[in-house]
């Protein structure tokens, strides 16, 4: 077997650069896919299976031609790879419960949004809290006049972020069926 691999070796040697990578990539890949074909189906071709067995042994005898490593440590300054410790205390948050109106700082979706002069009606929830309700809110008196519908009790799940709707109303005049506000 000796000579047969050694004659394809010189062969192979005297191959331009390219049709070298050429024929290196391709026995490559039909080892791969006799190894991945072999694992899942039988194989009853004795002349396949010599040939893999061949391709396997001339693969590791070919000479690998070298490539130039490219150094980039002078060429790439990169900025956003430093990490600095900046604090050394826990990171402490206000509970749900005593946060502001305004102050929600998780995703949230409204759904079958209706509102006039008076009234904010639809549904909100928020999968980050296991949140889900159905409202009816009173822009004047800004206060909720139901809710309904809610998978935790009220205290849970307020509050509703309805001054993010107040916002969304100014900015783009209307409101559409369905809103939200993901943050990434």
């Amino acid at each position: 077997m000796t000579s047969v691999l050694k004659s394809v070796a010189d062969r192979y040697n005297r191959l331009s650069p390219d049709q070298r990578y050429l024929f290196r990539r391709l026995r490559r890949a039909m080892i791969k896919w006799y190894c991945y074909i072999a694992q899942v189906a039988r194989m009853f071709d004795k002349d396949l299976h010599k040939e893999y067995v061949f391709l396997s042994d001339l693969i590791g005898l070919l000479p690998v031609d070298k490539t130039a490593m490219i150094d980039l440590e002078g060429k790439l300054k990169l900025d956003c790879y430093k990490l600095e410790k900046t604090f050394k205390d826990a990171i402490q948050g206000k509970a749900l419960k005593d946060r502001e109106m305004g102050e929600y700082d998780i995703n949230f979706y409204f759904k079958n949004i209706e509102y006039d002069d008076g009234f904010y009606g639809g549904e909100f929830s928020s999968p980050d809290s296991d949140v889900y309700c159905q409202f009816l809110y009173d822009r004047k008196t800004k206060t909720f006049i139901e809710i309904w519908d809610n998978r935790k009790p009220i205290e849970d799940i307020m509050p509703i972020s309805i001054g993010w709707l107040d916002r969304r109303l100014e900015e783009n005049g209307s409101l559409r069926q369905n809103e939200c506000k993901i943050s990434y």
